[in-house]
């Protein structure tokens, strides 16, 4: 399922022990796909702390602006947990193409 897609991600407004902690997140996120293991792994955001960053997503080799609402909803398959399986088979099912 692995695709030549490019998701650039870009926060602004973060402090150092934010941007060391974002780094690790996505590091394990990152050694797990490469160890093929299946793992869930959280992040906790203190919105009502110091956490106030700006999010910009920059995708390049795929176009997601045809995606519908509900395709992207099964995203998260409980509150605050996110998954892509559900979003593919729900491509699959609306035959929406996943390149």
């Amino acid at each position: 399922m692995s695709g030549d897609a490019t998701l650039t991600v870009t926060f602004e407004h973060l402090s150092k022990s934010e941007i060391i902690a974002l780094q690790q997140f996505f590091g394990r996120w990152e050694w797990y796909g490469k160890a093929g293991a299946s793992r869930e792994v959280s992040f906790y955001v203190d919105g009502d702390g110091p956490f106030h960053p700006s999010i910009g997503f920059e995708v390049d080799g795929v176009d997601v602006d045809d995606v519908p609402d509900e395709v992207r909803e099964v995203a998260e398959y409980e509150p605050n947990s996110y998954d892509f399986d559900a979003v593919h088979a729900a491509l699959r099912e609306t035959g929406v193409s996943e390149s």
